[in-house]
Parts: C-alpha cells; sequence; structure tokens
C-alpha cells in the first residue's frame, strides 16, 4: 500500500511545531524545509479569515433605561417627602378644628394622589384644603415638565436610531487604546503583527520582498502595499496585545468574562471565524459582529512529497483541479466556517421578542406578590389589634377589681 505523502489543505504558513500542544520548541526555518522536501501548487481560489469580533450589547433599551435611575431615586424620594409634608399639613388642620385623624390613611390618600399626578396627570381626588393644593401645585409643575422630557426622549429613541460608532479595522482598535484584543499566541495573526510591528520600528529587516516568509509568517506584495499606510496601527495594536498580556495559549473558547468583556466593548478578538461565529450566532450575551477588515488572505493548495513518481503528481493534480472547478472544495470551506453575513448588525426592524419584554411580565409578578402580602396583612393586622384591645382592657377591668 502506497503510504500518504500529499495533503489538501490552505497553505499557512504557520510553523507546525510552534503550535498550541508544544509552544516552547523553536520553529524550524519552515519555508526552506517546504522548497526542499515538498512540490507544492496553488489555486486561484482566494479566502480570507480572522476578522475583529466586536460585540455591542442590547440595542432595544428598556423603558426604565430612557431616565437615569437617579432621577428614578429621587422622584420616589420626593413623592413619599411630599406625602409626610400633606400628611403634617392634614393632620394639623384637622385637630385645630377637632375632627377625627387618621394618620395612615391620610398618608395612604396623599402618596396615590400624587403617583397619579406622576403617572396619569390627574388625580380621582385632588386635595380640598389651599394650603394642600399650594404643595401639589409644586409637585404637578415638576410632573408636567419631567414627563414631557420623558415622552420626547421616548419618541426620539423610537424615530431615530444614532449610528454606532463601528470598528472595522485596525486603525479602528488602534485609536482605542483601552481595548483589549484577545488572540491565539503564536497564530498566524500574532506573528503577522509581530513581524509589521518589528520591521516598522527598525528591529526587522527593513526590507521585506514578495513571498517571503519572516517569523512564520508570509509577507506578499499586495499586503505590503495594501498595508503600508496602516502600520502604524498594526504597531500600536501590537503594543497593546504585548501591555494587556493578551494573546493566550489555547485560546480556542472564549471564556465568559472575555465575552462579557466584549459586549460591554471593553475588548474585542481577533480570532478564526469559525470559533468566533458562534458566540453572534448565539447571541445569549448580546449583539456580535465582524469587522470588514480580514487579517490575510490564504489559497487552498496541495503539498507534495518530491519522492513521489512525476506521473503520479500529475494524476493527482488533475484530480484535486477537478475537485476545485466542480465546486466540492468551496463547498467544503463554507460548510466548516459559516458566513459572516449572519453575524451582522441587523439595521431594520424586528418584531419585539419575548426577551425583550420579561421585565415587564416579571413586573406584573412581583406587584401581585406584593398586593397578596398586603391583603394577607390586611386580615392579620386587624384580628391582632383586636386581641391586643381586648387583652388591655382586661387588664385594666382587672385592676378596678
Amino acid at each position: 500500500m502506497l503510504p500518504l505523502q500529499c495533503a489538501l489543505k490552505p497553505l499557512s504558513p504557520l510553523p507546525a511545531t510552534h503550535s498550541v500542544h508544544n509552544p516552547l520548541r523553536p520553529p524550524r526555518p519552515f519555508a526552506r524545509n517546504i522548497r526542499r522536501n515538498y512540490h507544492s501548487f496553488r489555486y486561484r481560489n482566494r479566502h480570507s479569515l480572522d476578522h475583529e469580533l466586536i460585540g455591542t450589547g442590547r440595542r432595544i433599551r428598556n423603558l426604565s433605561g430612557t431616565l437615569l435611575l437617579r432621577v428614578w431615586m429621587l422622584l420616589l424620594f420626593f413623592m413619599a417627602m411630599l406625602s409626610i409634608v400633606l400628611l403634617f399639613l392634614d393632620v394639623t388642620s384637622r385637630r385645630i378644628r377637632k375632627l377625627p385623624v387618621a394618620p395612615f390613611d391620610s398618608w395612604n390618600k396623599h402618596f396615590w394622589m400624587l403617583f397619579e399626578n406622576m403617572f396619569c396627570e390627574a388625580s380621582a381626588m385632588p386635595p380640598q384644603r389651599t394650603v394642600l393644593r399650594i404643595v401639589s401645585a409644586v409637585w404637578w409643575l415638576a410632573i408636567v415638565v419631567l414627563m414631557n422630557a420623558f415622552a420626547g426622549q421616548m419618541r426620539a429613541c423610537l424615530l431615530v436610531k444614532n449610528e454606532l460608532d463601528k470598528i472595522d479595522t485596525l486603525a479602528d482598535i488602534a485609536a482605542r487604546p483601552h481595548l483589549k484584543v484577545y488572540m491565539l499566541k503564536n497564530s498566524l495573526v500574532t506573528r503577522y503583527l509581530q513581524v509589521l510591528s518589528d520591521v516598522s520600528s527598525g528591529f526587522g529587516s527593513g526590507k521585506i520582498v514578495d513571498g517571503q516568509i519572516a517569523g512564520g509568517v508570509a509577507i506578499s506584495a499586495r499586503h505590503r502595499c495594501h498595508h503600508t499606510s496602516t502600520v502604524p496601527a498594526e504597531q500600536r495594536v501590537w503594543s497593546m496585545i504585548r501591555r494587556h498580556n493578551t494573546d493566550m495559549y489555547g485560546l480556542l473558547e472564549l471564556e465568559k468574562y472575555m465575552a462579557d468583556e466584549i459586549v460591554q466593548e471593553r475588548a474585542v478578538t481577533i480570532h478564526a471565524d469559525m470559533v468566533a461565529s458562534r458566540y453572534c450566532i448565539a447571541g445569549n450575551r448580546g449583539q456580535f459582529y465582524f469587522g470588514a477588515e480580514s487579517m490575510y488572505t490564504f489559497m487552498f493548495g496541495v503539498y507534495m512529497s518530491r519522492k513521489l513518481d512525476q506521473n503520479l503528481r500529475d494524476h493527482i493534480k488533475r484530480i484535486v483541479s477537478i475537485m476545485r472547478d466542480v465546486g466540492i472544495i468551496d463547498k467544503t470551506y463554507n460548510r466548516a466556517i459559516p458566513s459572516l453575513d449572519r453575524c451582522s448588525i441587523v439595521e431594520e426592524e424586528e418584531e419585539l421578542k419575548i426577551k425583550d419584554v420579561i421585565s415587564i411580565f416579571a413586573l406584573f409578578a412581583a406587584f401581585i406578590m406584593l398586593s397578596v402580602l398586603v391583603f394577607l396583612a390586611e386580615l392579620v393586622l386587624p384580628r391582632f389589634a383586636r386581641r391586643c384591645r381586648n387583652n388591655r382592657l382586661h387588664i385594666v377591668y382587672r385592676r378596678r377589681m
């Protein structure tokens, strides 16, 4: 049986010995070994890999997010404070006129009157006395201004959609030095950034010819022309990676804190599309999208041992060419690597899903439970008060006896 001495694979110049499983072994002169021991030929099929994966968080904001939490807390505080002021004025005026006083009922009435004013801009039982109307007038003025601003903000959020500052290129990443850039250590992209950073800073050879493999990264004339103006950006990105120490061994899956940082727009990741696309398709932690710039472009090719017979090599080349022409290679590639369009930000309007309005139903459930507790308290407290009053009368009766 003839041993397997050929392989169909992407022409990736990453040294086989400099991998995740064996990171400490020094890389061999990969290009020299390939040219000496193998015969290779390439196809015109070009495929781009390793885009930036960026998170945008949730695009749909809830109702309470229209105003700051401090505004809502101040509203509740002043509503409670004004209800206490109204209670004090009401109780004082009733005692002066020698009318029956029920402090809790009075506070309850004033509190819900202010609540109706805030959300309904009306009141079923407005205050009757002038002093109470003066206090409630201040609340009315504040509520009218605030609720109109609230309604205008909600309309603006529904009608106007601000364009997000997207991160599409390395220059966009370099313009945000606070970002963390998670990458797989000793991968093709890290070597690519390292080589260009060394060349731009003067530590490299200073001259890159077409097809040269420097540090395990193949630099072509197309890359050189395309990245002439962005070499400083790549140098800054590489310095960001070294500063945060975010190139890691075995980064085949993002940790939870990494995905959370990406959603919070505090980090990005440059990874293989088949790895990064799992997070933007799932959408469990937020929305993700791919940057428009690809890190490198490779062509499919075949490595064959030079010891093989020339006729056999020509026969294999003809078979692989037929596989390429009928689209088997492209179909296999598209099946292994999902389309980047599935991870793009959807700009058109979408229907609200249950997860978008689940907080409303949670609010309903919370208030229903609160009403049940209040109902039970109303059943228990009168009996407890009646029993305490009977015990007090019994004690007074025994003292008189």
